[in-house]
């Protein structure tokens, strides 16, 4: 196929049945051109990954740090990470309305690095200076909704014209980029910050988020560049506020309440929308659903860098006298069963499935993906009773954690490993797929849209642990399950208390998908 080069293309003609212009050529393969773009793309999401992770990986502890409570330190974290995935509603309207997906992503990733290293300046600061914290730490999310919203769908945006087998290797790699970024930071830069210095450990990642720049800069010439095309939102608020305004006649005509919008005519005659724009909110309708069940999987993903966290400072960290883990160094082996399991599954288990005519949908793999991350909560349950009991037979040791002594059971913090890993493989098969599902199912003009509402559904997540975590110490007043001590709290109930409404969840997925109809085998296809 002829390379793009460096042009924009617009998909506003509407005159034609399928919203994507036929002169917008891609590489059909991961060719050498389709590669160098892919390739730019995600060396950019893992510097970016890097750096939210280095920030994500201890800040449980740095608010501990600047004398927050366990509950407190908890509830911050959980609220900052919501709302680092609430701002990309606003990343993908500028995207999508003003800026198209490149020149948003440019302009996010520079505000990015300036903000990372004030948060580095902060931290030096933080007992005097917490406004500085806080406020940096504010900019670092509004920065990450510009790019979360955007660099996934412009890396599809490459292979517009590819067979379905092309973009799902390209969302497969892009995950592996994030986590290759995120292994780092629980490693090395979680091991600087707990053991050297906070300042140092998140200067790193912003010299680090510079070099994304680079990186996405370096491609420049050979994207496909596609333009923003026009105010969807507000075309969808005003189609729905069109069918509640429909006269009796246009109602008892329409089987379906959306459909009364391809009626509503302006003040001259004329049709106010198409009826494929029509259509376009239709498929919405049934994605937005399918959508909402992941709001619950973030929630227990959530916990890894909260409550599972918090039970790990009350484990033996020592791996011998002289080493001790950092505290989220435990989220490598879920980084590392996703480093393993991308390329199997990508070249291995898809491609004999696929040979064998096995049928191994979007949602299915999502539906199994869901039940690991459950699994991983009966687990972290499992073992916290375990802990309890040692607890209980004073099988306790003196540990340093933030210059303060505490009190920590005797067991290896390797044991949280399985938990990490049934995550992580929940992450392959859910996470993944959510973001390939996003991207398939969403009209092509409203996929920045799309992929922003799917990151919504991971602040919503955090926000749901935020919320639970109040509530159940609300609820246990006496005695409070997340305890400023963890020892004398109720962790176990709490893990339980999520795999429950993990199953709830889970059950009404699995309804929901019964009835799904996938807008790529009856819409795409035709179009294309």
């Amino acid at each position: 196929m002829a390379d793009v080069g460096d042009e924009e293309y617009s998909l506003k003609d509407s005159s034609q049945k399928s919203p994507l212009l036929k002169n917008v050529q891609t590489d059909q393969t991961l060719g050498p051109k389709s590669m160098i773009r892919a390739g730019c793309i995600l060396a950019a999401e893992f510097c970016e990954r890097l750096a939210y992770y280095s920030i994500d990986a201890n800040l449980v502890l740095l608010f501990r740090g600047m004398g927050y409570e366990t509950q407190n330190a908890n509830v911050i974290a959980l609220g900052w990470k919501g709302t680092g995935y609430v701002t990309p509603l606003f990343g993908g309207y500028l995207a999508d309305n003003h800026l198209g997906r490149f020149k948003t992503i440019i302009l996010f990733v520079s505000f990015y690095v300036i903000s990372m290293a004030c948060l580095a300046v902060g931290a030096e600061f933080m007992d005097t200076q917490q406004w500085l914290v806080f406020v940096s730490l504010f900019l670092v999310a509004i920065c990450m909704g510009g790019i979360k919203a955007n660099v996934v769908t412009f890396g599809a945006d490459q292979f517009l014209d590819a067979p379905k087998e092309v973009k799902q290797t390209f969302f497969n790699w892009f995950y592996f980029s994030i986590n290759c970024g995120s292994f780092i930071s629980f490693t090395g830069i979680a091991y600087i910050q707990q053991e050297i210095s906070f300042t140092i450990g998140l200067a790193v990642p912003a010299a680090v988020m510079a070099l994304s720049a680079i990186f996405f800069v370096a491609g420049s010439k050979l994207y496909v560049k596609l333009l923003p095309t026009g105010s969807i939102m507000a075309k969808c608020a005003s189609m729905i506020v069109q069918c509640f305004k429909s006269s009796p006649e246009i109602k008892a005509s329409c089987s379906g309440f959306l459909d009364r919008a391809k009626f509503a005519k302006d003040i001259t005659g004329q049709k106010m929308f198409t009826d494929a724009e029509v259509d376009d909110l239709k498929s919405l309708s049934k994605i937005f659903p399918i959508q909402a069940t992941f709001i619950m999987f973030w929630c227990l993903y959530a916990q890894m860098s909260s409550i599972i966290f918090s039970q790990g400072t009350v484990m033996r960290l020592k791996v011998n006298d002289d080493f001790s883990l950092p505290v989220s160094s435990l989220q490598l082996f879920n980084s590392l069963v996703i480093l393993i399991l991308v390329p199997l599954f990508d070249r291995v288990l898809y491609p004999v499935l696929r040979k064998n005519n096995i049928s191994f949908t979007p949602l299915r793999r999502i539906g199994v993906g869901f039940l690991l991350a459950i699994l991983g909560m009966i687990y972290s349950g499992g073992l916290e009773v375990y802990r309890l009991e040692l607890y209980k037979d004073n099988y306790v040791i003196i540990q340093n954690l933030d210059d303060k002594e505490i009190e920590a059971v005797d067991l290896s913090i390797f044991w949280q490993a399985p938990g990490f890993m049934f995550i992580g493989a929940a992450e392959v098969l859910a996470s993944i797929t959510g973001l390939e599902f996003a991207y398939e199912e969403a009209p092509p003009s409203m996929r920045s849209m799309v992929q922003a509402t799917y990151l919504l559904t991971t602040a919503l997540g955090n926000y749901l642990g935020l919320v639970l975590v109040l509530f159940v110490n609300l609820a246990s007043m006496d005695k409070p399950w997340i305890a400023n001590n963890i020892n004398d709290g109720h962790l176990d109930l709490y893990f339980f208390t999520l795999a429950v409404l993990g199953f709830l969840n889970l059950y009404l997925f699995m309804y929901l998908a019964s009835k799904y109809k996938p807008r790529a085998t009856n819409e795409i296809e035709e179009e294309v």
